[in-house]
This record gives structure tokens, sequence and C-alpha cells, in this order.
């Protein structure tokens, strides 16, 4: 078992978020936060990003996961099975067929 020593704060705080994160993912086996947040730069609306959770409790490494992860549209509600390399995410971006939508990816 991993012990993660956190702080007593969000870690959008802890990040100097303007607006707090949503619909967040811990993955346990390589540490990586992945969150959607509207308060860092972006490619527009909700954008997906990743930061990595050292040992100690600090974070290393805020990225969005551009494209095409990200779209100028809504992105958010990110799931990924890393066993399997295959993930999940929903997104208003258009072309899809109702309002938020469900996408598949495969990681490479």
């Amino acid at each position: 078992m991993i012990k993660v020593p956190m702080a007593n704060q969000r870690i959008w705080e802890r990040l100097s978020i303007p607006k707090e994160e949503r619909l967040f993912l811990l993955s346990l086996r390589t540490m990586y936060y992945f969150f959607a947040s509207d308060g860092l730069p972006g490619l527009g609306g909700l954008d997906i990003f990743a930061v990595k959770i050292n040992q100690d409790g600090s974070l290393k490494g805020l990225q969005n996961i551009g494209r095409p992860g990200n779209s100028p549209d809504d992105d958010f509600a990110f799931i990924l099975d890393e066993q399997k390399g295959i993930g999940f995410l929903s997104s208003n971006r258009p072309g899809g067929k109702g309002k938020d939508d469900i996408y598949h990816f495969v990681q490479k």
C-alpha cells in the first residue's frame, strides 16, 4: 500500500487554481491526479489536467492532457483503466448525440 501524506487542503488550492476542480480521478498505480477545471489556461471550457503526487505529498508536473482529450468545449469525467490502456471522458463538443456525450479512447 502506498501512503501519500496530503496537506489538509484541497489539491486545487495547493495548485492555486482560482476555480475548484470537478470530477476527479486519482490513479493509485501511477499516483497521477486527473481533474477537469476551467480555472487554468486550456483549449476552452472545462479541460482535463493531470498532476503527479509524489510520495512526500508534493505535487509535480501540472499539465493539460491536450488534444484529442480536450477540445474548445467542456471536457470532463475522465476515467482510465491503466491495465487495459482504455478510458472514457465526457464532453459537449460538436458532433455528439446529446448535450454531454461519452467518448472512448485507447492509450498509446
